[in-house]
C-alpha cells in the first residue's frame, strides 16, 4: 500500500470520527435545550440559584407541568444536569 493510499485512509478515518462525535453532541445538546426550554417557568419558580436544575427538578416531578415533565424524563441524566 502506498503513502498516498494511507494517507487517504487515515484522512477518512478522522473524518468518520469526527462526524460521529459531531452528531454525539448535537444530539446531546438539543435535548438539553428542551428540558430548558419546556421547563424554563419551573426552573424559575423552584430551582432560581440551583447550580443542577435537572436535580432539582427531579425531586419536584409532581409540581411539574406535564410539557416539563415529558421533557425531563426524556432527557438524559448527565450527573451534572442541566
Amino acid at each position: 500500500m502506498s503513502s498516498l493510499d494511507l494517507n487517504s485512509l487515515t484522512r477518512r478515518g478522522l473524518l468518520a470520527s469526527m462526524m460521529v462525535i459531531v452528531a454525539i453532541c448535537v444530539s446531546s445538546c438539543g435535548r438539553s435545550g428542551n428540558v430548558r426550554s419546556a421547563c424554563n417557568a419551573e426552573i424559575e419558580k423552584f430551582c432560581a440559584g440551583e447550580s443542577r436544575a435537572g436535580q432539582c427538578l427531579r425531586k419536584r416531578l409532581d409540581d411539574l407541568s406535564a410539557t416539563c415533565k415529558e421533557a425531563l424524563v426524556n432527557a438524559p441524566n448527565r450527573g451534572g444536569d442541566q
